[in-house]
């Protein structure tokens, strides 16, 4: 009773078939050229306000994509956590709140 499964006819493919070569890392992104950060600064309150909407959201707040602008320098970073008045990035830094002139979460 063993039948024999048909044969299968193996096509030439004539067409150029590359789907998974190109594919987007978001932890890889580096902002493009056309992208401007706000050059204005926001006040304490409203930084402190934006960092706890991000850490009191109903999702998961760890690997968060943000851009922040310090004093001395820019971030385009993921947040791991906040201690005290520091907030802690994946590339082991330590970012001083009091410091933030500008606090934006990326999409």
């Amino acid at each position: 009773m063993a039948k024999k499964l048909p044969r299968v006819v193996a096509l030439p493919i004539k067409k150029n078939i590359s789907h998974n070569k190109e594919v987007f890392y978001g932890t890889d992104r580096t902002p493009s050229s056309s992208e401007t950060l706000s050059n204005e600064d926001l006040t304490q309150d409203e930084i402190y306000n934006r960092i706890d909407e991000v850490f009191h959201s109903i999702h998961h707040s760890f690997h968060i994509p943000v851009t922040i602008r310090t004093k001395d320098k820019i971030y385009h970073t993921k947040l791991i956590g906040k201690v005290d008045n520091r907030l802690l990035t994946m590339e082991d830094e330590e970012i001083n709140i009091n410091d933030i002139r500008y606090f934006k979460q990326d999409q």
